[in-house]
């Protein structure tokens, strides 16, 4: 598949899982129409060539289990309460991007979370103590 995510997407109110991972010729911006889709458990968007930010569009996205958009082009800081009532989220994978700042202390709402991988980012400063009261969390790379 080659293009950009179409926003028109969004319009799925439905849909729970949606997997564009692996295409490697995905280009543009993550849709804030995608915030929309408030059924979504999976997102799969990994190994393209998708740049700008993680839409904060997605605090709207209550159900995640699964989050992976590693391996693109994505940058600027990550949003500091996109992930905050993530309460279901269990696997976030957001590694091999260009995404710098800190990583946001909210990441300790995600009390679901299994695993957190943010390797070979920018992030500055060191991981936030809060992470200490993920329960669940077995895998954590930075």
């Amino acid at each position: 598949m080659i293009g950009t995510i179409s926003p028109s997407l969004g319009e799925l109110e439905f849909l729970s899982w949606l997997y564009l991972g692996a295409h490697k010729h995905l280009t543009g911006t993550i849709p804030l129409e995608l915030g929309k889709l408030s059924h979504l458990t999976t997102l799969y968007l990994y190994d393209n060539k998708l740049e700008g930010s993680i839409p904060a569009s997605f605090q709207n996205l209550h159900n995640f289990n699964f989050l992976y958009l590693n391996d693109n082009f994505l940058s600027r800081t990550v949003p500091t309460n996109v992930f905050q009532h993530m309460s279901s989220l269990s696997q976030l994978v957001l590694s091999r991007n260009q995404l710098f700042g800190r990583i946001p202390s909210s990441f300790d709402k995600l009390v679901s979370l299994q695993t957190l991988d943010l390797q070979q980012n920018y992030f500055s400063g060191g991981i936030p103590s809060t992470i200490g009261f993920l329960k669940k969390l077995a895998f954590l790379r930075n």
